[in-house]
């Protein structure tokens, strides 16, 4: 029941699960880490699991992991009805100014704006949003010597406290057998999903991004002085001795075009001189394919695994043990993602033994089912994705369930039905 209902949470009622999942896996491998905030909307009623992008996600110079990091910022940008609803329903204090400032614009705005060909408004009216600062962070409140977790929203223009709650529950805190805390358990709700870990240990992983990028420059100044040269050859002028007689100056040859001059031929041979221009390098050119050649390397897109043809004489057998041996360098990467993926279910479920009350009725493509909030009261770790991360092709996984139906043929006591599910 359990699985069966949040499959339902993440496919049917959060509508767009899938939509930002896809966002995740597309910059995860650009920017090298992506970052996803899974909450229960009061507003919505349901569990929701949003991506954050980089630039809108801060935490502390000190983070080396989101559960430990003492504090985390994400940035947002509420409307007025969305200010408003929150207002009205008890979760914000009443605003002391209303109007908002205006949103500033970092280098990255400035760059996504020209790349969509967009333009920020220069004026401040009913559309422009409030930039609210959620962060997620410990406060000494009580006095105690130990700060405890809380959340805390404020206006970024006005500095005004919105809304403070904690993030902790009575059995998140652990007590010795005087009563001292020992703990407070706080509970978390970001996610972060690495591409290739840092090997100098820092927070933020590596990407394509960053892997590419040098290549990617050294390969357009290559192309630039390539076509430069060529421009220059196919286009070169020269120099005029001032022995030769010309009619308007300096003249501009169409094809099948011919000038007549005051001057012989001889004489018009010697006065011309032309521009000494070499021709394209073929040294660069050699250095060009390498670097693309090697750019290809690092980015995996070698003919195999992009679907080409290795060649019309290649055994099938050696063409799929290739294919194999390169998925291998991509299952590192599939085990972060899952990895990932697991916590994210983790602080669903976590989410679900908070805020599910009593028996809820769904209907999902199963049909009509029920699920009972004491579901949820077993420990988080028994949730995890239905994937498997040592699997690396779809043949590999058919040969797998091939040799268990044909071991299941011939040794008693196995479970058929789930050997011929699987």
């Amino acid at each position: 029941r359990v699985s069966q209902y949040m499959s339902y949470q993440i496919l049917e009622e959060d509508t767009n699960w899938e939509a930002e999942m896809d966002r995740v896996l597309i910059s995860q491998p650009i920017v090298g880490c992506a970052f996803k905030k899974s909450y229960f909307d009061p507003i919505l009623k349901h569990n929701v699991s949003e991506n954050i992008l980089a630039k809108d996600f801060v935490v502390n110079y000190w983070t080396k992991h989101l559960d430990t990091s003492p504090r985390i910022t994400h940035v947002q940008y509420f409307s007025k009805n969305d200010i408003y609803e929150r207002e009205a329903r008890g979760l914000f204090c009443k605003m002391t100014e209303v109007m908002p400032a205006a949103v500033p614009e970092s280098n990255l705005t400035l760059a996504q704006n020209k790349a969509q060909g967009m333009t920020a408004p220069n004026s401040i009216d009913d559309s422009t949003p409030y930039e609210i600062l959620e962060q997620h962070c410990f406060i000494d409140f009580d006095g105690d010597g130990y700060a405890e977790p809380y959340i805390v929203w404020m206006r970024q223009d006005t500095k005004q406290v919105l809304r403070i709650v904690a993030r902790f529950f009575t059995t998140s805190i652990e007590r010795n057998a005087k009563g001292k805390i020992l703990r407070i358990n706080p509970e978390t709700y970001f996610t972060k999903y690495p591409f290739i870990p840092s090997p100098d240990g820092g927070f933020y992983d590596l990407g394509f991004g960053v892997l590419l990028g040098p290549l990617n420059q050294s390969i357009d100044t290559i192309l630039n002085q390539l076509i430069d040269c060529g421009t220059m050859a196919n286009t070169a002028g020269g120099f005029l001795s001032r022995g030769i007689k010309l009619r308007g100056g300096n003249y501009n040859f169409a094809p099948l075009e011919w000038k007549h001059v005051d001057t012989t031929g001889d004489d018009l041979r010697k006065g011309i001189v032309p521009l000494p221009v070499r021709e394209p390098s073929q040294v660069l050119f050699t250095l060009l394919s390498l670097l693309i050649n090697y750019g290809e390397r690092i980015g995996g897109s070698v003919d195999i695994l992009s679907g080409q043809n290795p060649g019309q004489n290649t055994a099938a057998e050696t063409t799929r043990t290739m294919a194999e041996q390169g998925m291998k360098i991509f299952s590192g990467i599939f085990k972060r993602t899952y990895r990932s993926l697991k916590d994210e279910f983790r602080k669903l479920y976590r989410l679900n033994q908070l805020y599910l009350e009593g028996i809820q009725d769904y209907n999902s493509d199963a049909g009509s089912n029920f699920i009972d909030a004491d579901d949820f009261a077993g420990p988080v770790s028994d949730v995890r994705p239905s994937a498997d991360p040592n699997i690396v092709s779809d043949s590999q996984r058919i040969t797998q369930a091939t040799a268990l139906l044909q071991l299941a043929s011939t040794t008693p006591g196995m479970n058929m039905y789930e050997v011929q599910k699987n």
